[in-house]
């Protein structure tokens, strides 16, 4: 683990993606669309489409609030820059058979969520970075008895656990 002194810290700050959306100038409302589609309504992908059209309706409701403060760029340009490396917020891909592109959160975007801990207990699923680690399961003989051999049903009556990995190749 690299030490936590103020160069590492520093440069964290300047190029880790999460880090760089908590201390963006908009966050604010950057971070309230993102919840919005993605977080709060469960939703893995967006389209393009679906996704230009909620920030559109999203940033006009900004602007009935908050006036000449409020974001003032299309909603296009918004997405196409929240997909460029240099923010690395979504992920701007096309999916199988689909002309359409389509957009998801990024692990950074979803870490820079999980620091607040109101969405932490909200998060649907378990950070994309984590997908693939260990799971545990818990089994219990008695429910499944029935279908194992008599031998094992024997073995153990008590419940077992068993580590595993996904793999997602």
């Amino acid at each position: 683990m690299p030490a936590m002194d103020h160069d590492y810290l520093a440069n964290l700050r300047r190029n880790h993606p999460a880090w760089r959306l908590l201390a963006a100038d908009n966050a604010a409302w950057v971070i309230g669309f993102l919840h919005h589609c993605f977080i709060r309504t469960n939703v893995r992908a967006l389209s393009s489409h679906v996704a230009n059209s909620q920030l559109d309706d999203y940033l006009y409701h900004l602007r009935e609030r908050l006036g000449d403060e409020a974001p003032s760029r299309p909603a296009s340009e918004y997405l196409a820059d929240w997909a460029d490396n240099t923010r690395g917020w979504l992920r701007r891909y096309y999916p199988a058979e689909s002309d359409e592109p389509y957009f998801d959160l990024t692990p950074s975007a979803e870490r820079a969520q999980a620091c607040n801990p109101a969405v932490r207990k909200r998060l649907a699923w378990r950070p994309t970075s984590a997908r693939s680690g260990p799971v545990r399961l818990r089994i219990s003989w008695s429910w499944i008895g029935t279908r194992l051999p008599a031998t094992l049903r024997r073995a153990s009556r008590s419940p077992t656990t068993v580590d595993f990995r996904i793999d997602n190749s």
